[in-house]
């Protein structure tokens, strides 16, 4: 009877222990949490506008902003010190933290900078982008460093972890990650014939027809190659709408028009404009008197196919432009929706 009363005593002693700990473990995570999950909110800002395609200069006050966060949050965790002689979640989750800081620091670092050149190339862009994939890769496994802690400190210790905002917001940040991925790649092909247009722009305005003529080539091209390639993609998923790929088709098929359909009506302006000017150079370098019928009959002609041609390029180039505003407003706009259903 003596041994039954000493082993009740015991387990009641051994329960009531085991309870104080437990507790004393929960209040120790929900101090880290405390401080890691307003950090997390910071950067899920920074993520989020990031990847809704803001300007990484724009955005540089709020990586700083989110640096200093992490190196205050690393200190306040740093002096907690260990739960009693248990000092493995408090490591793990500053391991987290620093890789997050390096990241942020140094991978977004870089991003900032290549984005002054991303315009300029397909290549420049596609370093552009493949640097913020591996970014992002990176902050997911130190993300994973984090929930690994979580989850063993957990089961040590007899917690249960309930699935709350943050969670959630930890999901949305890793749903952001897997379509920033995808995205980039039905960009890619976007920007590659973009460039193209852009060049195409160039020599409209430097009235160079021989390398409008190559880029108009070289922008129809690339329009009809992305086409081939989208039509091999399917949906980010397999019951989502592919409101993606459509707004890109719709911007290739824009680019294929414009070449075949208006730009003809472009360079016919430039032809007459570059035969009126040297025309009137040969007419302005002799005296009238020393001019024949001839040249002042095809100087005049000249003067008039220019003059007719005029009103046509100015009325061609502006519907040029409102259909290009159009689209590329269209374009955002899927690209908005996109990312507001999987991001």
């Amino acid at each position: 009877m003596r041994i039954t009363i000493a082993l009740s005593l015991l387990l009641s002693f051994g329960s009531t222990l085991f309870a104080q700990t437990t507790q004393e473990a929960l209040e120790y995570m929900n101090t880290i949490s405390e401080h890691v999950d307003e950090m997390k909110g910071e950067t899920w800002s920074y993520l989020k506008a990031a990847t809704r395609g803001r300007s990484a200069r724009t955005l540089e006050r709020k990586r700083q902003a989110v640096i200093e966060e992490l190196g205050e949050v690393i200190r306040e965790i740093d002096r907690l010190g260990p739960l009693k002689r248990d000092n493995s979640y408090r490591v793990e989750v500053l391991s987290y933290l620093r890789l997050t800081q390096i990241v942020m620091r140094e991978d977004y670092g870089e991003i900032m900078n290549l984005e002054e050149i991303a315009e300029q190339s397909y290549d420049g862009m596609e370093a552009y982008l493949t640097a913020q994939e591996i970014a992002s890769e990176k902050l997911d496994s130190a993300f994973g460093i984090y929930q690994d802690a979580q989850e063993a400190f957990a089961t040590k210790y007899n917690i249960n972890l309930v699935d709350g905002e943050m969670s959630r917001r930890d999901r949305r940040i890793k749903k952001a990650s897997d379509a920033l991925g995808y995205y980039n790649r039905v960009f890619l092909i976007v920007f590659k014939a973009q460039i193209q247009e852009q060049y195409t722009i160039d020599a409209l305005n430097n009235n160079d027809l021989l390398s409008l003529e190559q880029s108009s080539q070289a922008l129809k091209a690339a329009a009809e190659e992305g086409l081939v390639i989208l039509d091999t993609m399917s949906p980010y998923h397999e019951d989502s709408d592919p409101q993606l790929i459509l707004g890109a088709r719709r911007v290739l098929n824009f680019y294929i028009n414009e070449v075949e359909k208006e730009m003809p009506n472009l360079v016919d302006f430039f032809v007459a404009k570059d035969n009126f000017e040297q025309l009137k150079q040969t007419i302005d370098s002799k005296d009238q008197r020393d001019l024949s019928k001839d040249e002042i009959e095809e100087f005049n002609a000249a003067v008039e196919e220019f003059n007719a041609m005029v009103p046509k390029f100015n009325e061609t180039n502006e519907r040029v432009n409102e259909r290009r505003e159009e689209t590329m407003e269209a374009w955002e706009d899927k690209v908005e929706d996109f990312f507001d259903d999987h991001a």
